[in-house]
């Protein structure tokens, strides 16, 4: 996918690269504000990020979002999930990699 794709996909705006992050942008999911960070990754890189993966992501990211605040609240009860809010994601290349490597 490249970055215009991703853009386009999670309404994103303010593209920026970091020498530490890679690169970072701005996405909309919800009406909410969501920084996407791209760990490891240059522009060129983002064609290892399928199409349907990104999608994937984008159709079903509150359903994970609501899967990550189960697991907090069974290990946690005591914690209110309801005030944790997504504002990141992370896609790391340097764990990409190894997923892929892993099921050669």
């Amino acid at each position: 996918m490249n970055k215009e794709d991703l853009l386009a996909l999670w309404k994103g705006i303010n593209w920026e690269k970091n020498i530490i992050r890679g690169s970072i942008f701005l996405g909309r999911y919800l009406n909410k504000d969501i920084n996407i960070y791209f760990t490891g990754y240059c522009e060129q890189d983002l064609v290892l990020l399928s199409d349907d993966l990104m999608t994937s992501i984008y159709r079903n990211l509150e359903h994970l979002d609501k899967k990550a605040q189960k697991v907090i609240h069974d290990n946690w009860p005591d914690t209110s999930v309801t005030e944790l809010e997504l504002r990141e994601l992370i896609l790391d290349k340097k764990w990409f990699l190894w997923r892929i490597c892993s099921r050669l």
